[in-house]
């Protein structure tokens, strides 16, 4: 390719690698012309000190049935390493999360069906299953989802609302 050769010395972005990735790809042999070119070849060493990177699915919405994800919930995917096999992840949408630095665009990788404790951060569906992220809580005994954005309301766990993930991880962004 160009940047192999030389003749374009800019190293490529997160988004041509999680391509990359997604194809199979080894990305040393992209960027170096060296070893084999597919990933899952026998031949594949990965670099002192790298760790091996998973493709982390980001689901547009979290279904109902989790986790049998059907390939058109998925709308991108995040690579990460050390993530757990049976994770998803989930563009945060709004500000009530803000208190624990979970910002409007940031994903976080959560685990369907996990172990969740008090002062967990959760993915929750409400009564329409569209999904929220919140810190559960309990208040006089009583399971609650709690907004760490005082300017948001926080729900209490009843038919209405259930838990369907632990959030295990965030990752932002940063646009140059």
């Amino acid at each position: 390719g160009k940047y192999y050769s030389g003749e374009d010395p800019v190293t490529p972005g997160h988004e041509v690698l999680t391509r990359l990735l997604y194809l199979g790809i080894n990305v040393h042999w992209f960027l170096t012309g060296e070893g084999p070119m597919m990933a899952n070849d026998p031949g594949t060493r990965l670099p002192a000190g790298a760790k091996p990177v998973r493709m982390i699915p980001v689901l547009g919405q979290v279904p109902a049935g989790i986790p049998e994800v059907k390939e058109q919930d998925i709308i991108d995917y995040v690579a990460l390493p050390d993530a757990p096999d049976n994770s998803f992840a989930l563009v945060v949408q709004g500000e009530s999360m803000t208190g624990s630095n979970i910002q409007h665009g940031d994903y976080v990788i959560f685990v369907p069906k996990a172990d969740i404790k008090p002062g967990d951060v959760v993915v929750a569906l409400n009564e329409f299953n569209a999904a929220m992220v919140k810190q559960y809580m309990l208040k006089d005994g009583q399971p609650w989802l709690i907004s760490t954005n005082p300017a948001f309301p926080s729900f209490q766990v009843n038919g209405a609302y259930r838990v369907v993930g632990k959030v295990v991880d965030v990752v932002r962004r940063i646009k140059v």
